[in-house]
C-alpha cells in the first residue's frame, strides 16, 4: 500500500512541474508591449581606429498611443522626445567608434519600455606573432 502511495505522490508531483514548465511557456509567448528596431544594428570598420559615419534609423511599435522619449549614450544625442504620438521613427547621422545603446522610456511612467543597440566591429584580424621554430625542436 505505502508503494502505491508513493507512485500517487510521484505522479502528482510530475504533473504539477509539468504544469508550471507548461506556465512559463505560455508567458514567454505573449507579445510584447513594445519594440524598438534599430536600422542597420551594426557597422563595421577596416580598422579599430577608424569610425562609423552613417545614417541609422529607430522606429517603434506600440500598444498603446503615448509620448515617449530615447535615450543614448551617444554623446552628439543623448536624449531625444517625440511631441506626438503619430511619430514612430527617427533619423540620426552618427559618427562613433564605439557601441551604442538606445533605450525607450515612456514620458508619462519613464518606465523602459524597449532597448536597441547599434554594434561596432572591425574586419581587421589582431597581429599575432609567428613563431618560426617548431615547439618540439632543440634550437
Amino acid at each position: 500500500m505505502t508503494r502505491g502511495i508513493q507512485y500517487i505522490h510521484f505522479g502528482i508531483l510530475c504533473w504539477l512541474l509539468a504544469m508550471a514548465l507548461h506556465g512559463e511557456a505560455l508567458a514567454a509567448d505573449k507579445p510584447r508591449l513594445a519594440r524598438l528596431k534599430l536600422t542597420p544594428e551594426q557597422c563595421i570598420t577596416q580598422t579599430k581606429a577608424q569610425s562609423c559615419d552613417m545614417q541609422i534609423t529607430l522606429q517603434w511599435q506600440l500598444v498603446h498611443e503615448e509620448l515617449i522619449c530615447i535615450i543614448s549614450d551617444y554623446g552628439a544625442r543623448q536624449h531625444w522626445c517625440n511631441d506626438s504620438p503619430e511619430v514612430d521613427r527617427l533619423t540620426l547621422q552618427i559618427e562613433t567608434h564605439k557601441d551604442i545603446h538606445f533605450v525607450m522610456i515612456s514620458q508619462a511612467t519613464h518606465k523602459t519600455l524597449a532597448k536597441a543597440q547599434l554594434t561596432v566591429s572591425s574586419v581587421a584580424a589582431p597581429q599575432v606573432r609567428r613563431r618560426y621554430r617548431n615547439p618540439w625542436s632543440v634550437f
